[in-house]
């Protein structure tokens, strides 16, 4: 983040420090849209009743954290990471109180396992399937991101869709 834009920490920073911010009221921490489930549900609710409430800010970051201790706790066997990190990542940005599109980067690691995943699969359509499923979420993003009006909320659906090909990557394993 601090490479792409060099003032957002501090501009961070001040929307804790300053009710009212040098940058006006647009860039109150709470009035940020990002790449969220937390945001998604907040403008959603907020298109509908015209009140964007706060508690889902914590609510579902809380829930993530918890959905991951819960998993941990009930993992049984040794933990192999290059399975698991991807699952972390998902989780970990679509339940986020905020994500920019640069922090979802990240999920490159994701697309990386499902691919190396993919090539290993047995079944040529399967193989196909999912190398294809993965290269069709990257244009749709690039195209989504070359079009006037689209800002970084309207991606909250890019970690669920990684997660669901982890899954779908899962069930071709198996």
């Amino acid at each position: 983040t601090l490479c792409v834009a060099p003032a957002s920490l501090g501009d961070w920073l001040e929307t804790f420090l300053f009710a009212d911010s040098s940058h006006g009221e647009q860039s109150l921490l709470l009035k940020w849209q990002t790449a969220t489930l937390a945001t998604g549900f907040r403008a959603l609710w907020g298109y509908a009743t015209g009140y964007y409430p706060l508690w889902p800010m914590w609510v579902i970051p809380l829930s993530g954290f918890l959905g991951t201790i819960v998993f941990f706790g009930r993992y049984k066997r040794p933990i192999v990471w290059h399975e698991v990190t991807p699952w972390l990542l998902c989780v970990s940005l679509a339940t986020a109180s905020y994500g920019w599109l640069f922090d979802q980067s990240v999920l490159v690691v994701c697309q990386i396992a499902i691919v190396c995943d993919a090539l290993t699969y047995r079944n040529r359509l399967a193989k196909a399937l999912m190398i294809s499923s993965v290269v069709l979420v990257e244009v749709i993003g690039f195209k989504l991101r070359c079009t006037p009006g689209v800002f970084y909320h309207h991606f909250v659906w890019f970690p669920v869709a990684m997660l669901a090909l982890l899954y779908l990557n899962q069930r071709f394993l198996a």
